[in-house]
């Protein structure tokens, strides 16, 4: 075969084309598709379908290493040669050679059904975007994976013991329904086929009782549910009981019989008028709830049915667990000339002598779903006794004489969507959803607010129609309705902080309306009101729910725009600059500091502006989300409160922030915000009502800018040694304008991806994070050794720690270099600067060595003829005993320090701290000059000596 063929038919057949056909349920994420493994045992989707540079496909699983491009998947899936793969694949995409027509079949070997294999993989069952489309002539996903647990459930007689002895399913009946076992789930697997023979949906039945939620739910498909078994409509008499099993149950036992797949509570009049004409006998669980179900049934059908009657099978329920449903019944020993003679007793139904359903318990109401088709609730919810839902609104029944009559007490239908948890709080609140303009719109409120007529008006500013007229009712009915449905509604868990978090044992990421977890990235589209759209909502186990408008306005920046392509683009080109890569990684740190135990550190760019230190510090937050400041983006000024800092780091735990133009604010603010970034806890607070509020924790890496160091504002020494401060442009000294401006303008439109993809792998290899703790700790220790002190070894932590993450971020998201390029030269640089990590030291010892070199231009030191504007100051020493010092003109000294890279104000603001300087008012003292007094920055004699003592502990 020449390769003009193979590369055809890689062009023709994508490799997605025939992972759907082997049964694999792909995911789309972005231009990938993911999914389980067919070629082990997968519970992660860790197989991955990418575009090739060709304009085709290839795979590769992250668990099994299987890897290639269609021609090697196919081979692999019919466990054949690559060169039988190839002249399969020919003839499928239509380029059949006379060889392949001439080929025989190898001896022994059977022609597999339909063309295709019967070799079985396991399916992803979780639900997904339609799959690419199969082959003329291919089996579907869905009939790929019934039929793989078919063979699954022959090899599990355990399974089938079950099936036999526990649901009285005969031999025939199980291959007539085609069960199968889904081993990966433990759940026997039940195809629902719709009307015309093909599996539409597939239910999936816990037989050992181990999953934490319902016994039975619903696999893959798309197919609305319908009656089941299928072949039961071909009978004029049928038995109506509530589940599949209960059905096939029946059949075992002789008796046709039928279910609706979904429950008692609800008969949707299609159903009813597929059964027309025939007789229906209903025979659904002998507890309340069953029966309460029969009564809505035999209503629904009593309109089309040629006779409905309701029979309750002879047994005893008085507790749960009791037997209740016709497996009971035949387990306990009924027999089929048992079950006809309680059909022929049993009563037909009288529509007259019916109740109607409101004037129950509170568990007889109509099922919403029946009332308002789209309303986002359980299947099983119901309307609370004394009460209707329409399009129009929610309405009161309320007696008027002998008669009921309709009030409404709300112009928009109204129901309670959720029990809402917080994860760090405990705190319970409820969800509302209200249909206004055409569609379902979301509030979160306290309970003691929807409990209170007076409070509840205040949610009208949020949406809903509630006033002093309405809001009793409200009240009521919203506690009538929870009361009703204690089991449907659902518990939705969130958080009101970001980031790593763990739930029901699993870890997920939340990076403010994205919930990252191994499988996928959920996002909640929050509108201005911060309600959101119901699929994203049912997404995620866990989201993000925002304390205040504020909080959401932060984290809604944390959102993606563009492509990861062109982002990764603009990133090849930013290679060339180490510290701009530098800081990238230090973005990706903070995910990685609960994994590797990496202490909270700041990197702190310093130099004179519009060198590039903005750009940089846009393209390290372009990872997670919008980066631009102006624009509400990541990178905050900081001109902020100390209050706000706080709140912003306690928000964005696990995430990083970005400060800019450090000299904007005042010295105390940044002193504080150092303080609480360093160590990771915020200030104890007083309650209003009394106790202690709760308090804020965090870990993070702070990205900042500034004119001058960080540590020149602060005496904490903690936050000192962990400050990493670069000098200098971070594009480099040549001229780079174009460079940055494209850079910026490439970040601003692309970004917010990165992020969460490294997240997403990182979660995928949890298995291996003791590897990378090994590797952390490898890299301290090098580190530490090269560079020996105790400040060099803390510091050792926090280079390490970028240099696991630049690595990281090379092996997960795709990007060539090395981070070490990066990491080691900055680290040489911080090993220097930690000599003396005293600030106000090393200014010191800066402006004594330029001093000592230019001491002619001292007055009285220098021959008094130079012109006044050349001198530096006025230096006295063993002439003048009781008065020696070094003073130097302000604007004389203004100047060597900055031109050295120092903040004059931070410079003199620690000398006279610490008693070097003698000053009078302000930083200056004035001090005879020639022939009058001129005020200059006079150091003490003892200072400028360098004094151990005094350099130690201050005078």
């Amino acid at each position: 075969m020449t390769p003009s063929i193979i590369e055809q038919i890689k062009a023709r057949i994508p490799v997605t084309e025939v992972a759907a056909q082997a049964g694999v349920q792909l995911r789309q994420e972005g231009a990938e598709w993911a999914g389980l493994c067919p070629f082990h045992s997968d519970s992660d989707p860790s197989f991955k379908v990418y575009p090739a540079d060709d304009g085709t496909q290839r795979f590769h699983c992250f668990g099994c290493d299987a890897t290639g491009d269609v021609i090697d998947f196919w081979a692999r899936y019919r466990g054949v040669s690559n060169q039988v793969a190839l002249q399969e694949l020919a003839e499928r995409a239509g380029l059949a050679t006379e060889e392949r027509a001439r080929r025989p079949r190898p001896t022994g070997q059977k022609p597999p059904e339909n063309g295709q294999s019967t070799r079985h993989i396991p399916a992803d069952n979780a639900s997904a975007p339609s799959a690419p489309p199969v082959a003329a002539g291919a089996v579907s996903p869905l009939e790929g994976m019934v039929r793989r647990a078919e063979d699954a459930l022959q090899r599990h007689p355990e399974v089938q013991n079950f099936l036999h002895d526990k649901r009285r399913l005969s031999p025939d009946i199980i291959r007539r329904a085609r069960l199968g076992y889904e081993p990966n789930q433990a759940r026997v697997v039940i195809p629902v086929p719709g009307p015309d023979g093909r599996i539409e949906r597939v239910r999936l039945y816990d037989w050992q009782k181990k999953s934490p939620g319902r016994k039975i739910i619903w696999g893959p498909g798309n197919g609305k549910p319908g009656l089941y078994p299928s072949w039961a409509l071909q009978e004029g008499t049928l038995l109506l009981v509530e589940g599949e099993l209960d059905a096939l149950c029946a059949w075992s036992l002789g008796v046709p019989a039928i279910t609706g797949t979904a429950g008692a509570k609800r008969f949707p009049k299609d159903r009813a008028q597929t059964l027309a004409g025939k007789r229906v006998i209903i025979c659904y669980d002998v507890d309340q709830q069953g029966q309460d179900g029969a009564l809505r049934a035999a209503r629904a059908l009593s309109a089309t049915a040629a006779r409905v009657q309701i029979l309750k099978l002879p047994l005893e329920h008085r507790e749960k667990g009791d037997p209740k449903d016709i497996t009971d019944w035949v387990l306990a020993g009924g027999t089929r000339e048992q079950l006809d003679w309680l059909i022929a007793g049993a009563p037909a139904y009288n529509p007259q002598a019916d109740h109607d359903v409101d004037a129950g318990d509170g568990r007889d109401g109509l099922p919403v779903l029946e009332q308002l088709l789209d309303a986002p609730v359980d299947e099983d919810a119901v309307v609370p006794a004394g009460w209707r839902l329409r399009p129009d609104g929610l309405y009161e029944i309320k007696p008027k004489g002998d008669e009921l009559k309709l009030v409404r007490a709300l112009p928009i239908p109204l129901v309670v969507s959720a029990r809402v948890r917080n994860l760090e709080t405990g705190a319970e609140q409820v969800e509302v959803a209200f249909c206004r303009d055409g569609r379902w719109r979301y509030l979160v409120a306290d309970r003691d607010q929807v409990a209170d007529k007076n409070r509840i008006v205040r949610l009208a500013g949020r949406g809903l129609l509630v006033t002093s007229n309405n809001a009793r009712a409200v009240v009521q009915y919203l506690a009538d309705y929870e009361a009703a449905n204690l089991e449907e509604i659902a518990e939705r868990v969130v958080v009101s902080s970001c980031g790593l978090k763990r739930v029901g044992g699993e870890p997920v990421f939340i990076a403010g309306p994205r919930t990252i977890s191994a499988a996928g990235v959920a996002t909640a589209d929050d509108d201005e009101d911060g309600e959101e759209e119901e699929p994203e909502r049912s997404a995620a186990p866990v989201r993000f729910l925002a304390e205040s408008d504020g909080d959401w306005q932060i984290v809604s920046a944390l959102t993606p725009a563009g492509s990861a392509e062109e982002w990764l683009a603009a990133v090849r080109q930013a290679q060339e600059f180490p510290r701009v890569m530098l800081c990238l990684y230090a973005a990706l740190v903070p995910p990685l500091q609960p994994v590797l135990d990496v202490p909270n550190f700041i990197v702190d760019l310093c130099d004179d502006t519009s060198v590039g230190k903005t750009t940089t510090l846009e393209v390290a937050a372009s990872v997670w989300g919008r980066p631009q400041g102006d624009a509400g983006g990541l990178v905050k000024a900081w001109n902020q409160t100390k209050v706000f800092a706080e709140r912003y780091a306690s928000l964005m735990n696990h995430l990083p922030i970005f400060l800019d133009d450090s000299q904007t604010a005042d010295h105390r603010t940044v002193a504080a915000t150092l303080y609480l970034v360093a160590n990771g806890v915020g200030r104890g607070r007083g309650a209003q009502k009394g106790g202690v509020q709760r308090t804020g924790h965090w870990r993070t890496v702070c990205l900042s800018t500034g004119e001058a160091p960080l540590t020149a504002a602060t005496e904490f020494g903690g936050a000192r040694a962990r400050t990493i401060t670069l000098w200098g442009s971070p594009f480099g000294r040549q001229p780079r304008g174009e460079t940055v401006r494209e850079l910026k303008a490439a970040v601003a439109a692309n970004h917010g991806h990165a992020g969460p993809q490294f997240l997403q792998e990182l979660l995928r290899i949890r298995d291996q994070w003791d590897k990378l703790r090994d590797l952390y700790r490898l890299r301290t220790r090098q580190l530490a050794e090269q560079h020996p002190g105790n400040v060099a070894d803390r510091m050792a932590r926090y280079l390490a720690a970028l240099w696991v993450a630049g690595d990281l971020v090379h092996q997960l998201l795709g990007l060539p270099g090395d981070a070490a390029e990066a990491v080691l030269p900055v680290t040489s640089e911080v090993a220097r600067g930690l000599d003396d990590s005293d600030y106000a030291t090393r200014a010191l010892e800066a402006v004594r060595s330029w001093a000592h070199a230019a001491m002619e231009l001292f007055w009285e030191k220098g021959d008094f003829t130079r012109p006044a504007h050349e001198y530096l100051g006025v230096w006295r020493d063993a002439d003048y005993q009781n008065e020696r010092f070094v003073a130097f003109f302000p604007h004389k000294l203004k100047k060597f320090l900055t031109d050295q890279g120092f903040n004059y104000d931070a410079v003199l603001r620690q000398w006279k701290e610490r008693g070097w300087i003698k000053a009078q008012s302000g930083m200056t003292y004035p001090i005879r000059y020639r022939d009058g007094r001129i005020r200059c920055v006079v150091l003490r004699w003892e200072a400028w000596q360098l004094d151990e003592h005094v350099i130690a502990s201050g005078l």
